[in-house]
């Protein structure tokens, strides 16, 4: 069976990779900076080193590596430094402090809503269990039915021989039984 990411690390590693041709624009447009600057910007190595940790971040994400982590946590500390350089150095824009600590506050809250959706199942010491057999990761909807008649909508983020990994908005008493419903490749 092939490994499958979830939607959410699919989207995040998408805009990482796509980072080096986004990133030029976005601070071009943000800082009010001629496009002559902009040039200057895309051929410094700082640049080359900011957008080369992000691709290598996003193809993390994307194979859903631990390591991914760490090296976004680093990515963002770049691109914190990158854009206070070029906030103080090239831009021309009446409102850069402005632009740079909303720049900053985005990157926050990029890296709080990653942090959540990587430390549930991949960091939480609790459930390490899972690595002692192979498991197929993919983001499946899937219903859960509990003996008391509730259903519940979550989502399946993995699969073995031995359990799966749902992701669920709800308290469940340990050993508690409950019947799932979920499509995979139409079966």
């Amino acid at each position: 069976m092939k490994q499958y990411t979830s939607p959410f690390f699919k989207s995040i590693a998408a805009a990482l990779i796509g980072f080096p041709f986004v990133y030029i624009v976005l601070v071009g447009t943000s800082f009010d900076m001629p496009l002559s600057v902009c040039m200057r910007i895309l051929l410094s190595p700082s640049y080359y080193l900011v957008t080369g940790v992000a691709v290598v971040a996003g193809y993390g994400f994307w194979e859903m590596r631990r390591w991914s982590w760490y090296v976004f946590l680093g990515f963002q500390g770049l691109l914190f430094y990158v854009d206070a350089i070029i906030a103080s150095d090239y831009a021309e824009s009446h409102h850069k402090i402005f632009v740079f600590v909303a720049s900053v506050l985005i990157q926050i809250a990029i890296a709080i809503r990653v942090g959540r959706e990587i430390r549930v199942p991949y960091f939480f010491p609790k459930i390490r269990w899972w690595e002692s057999n192979p498991r197929y990761r993919f983001a499946v909807s899937v219903k859960v039915y509990r003996q008391s008649g509730e259903v519940r909508v979550a989502e399946l983020l993995d699969l073995s021989l031995v359990g799966c990994f749902i992701k669920v908005r709800a308290d469940f008493l340990v050993g508690e039984k409950v019947d799932l419903n979920f499509e995979v490749y139409g079966q």
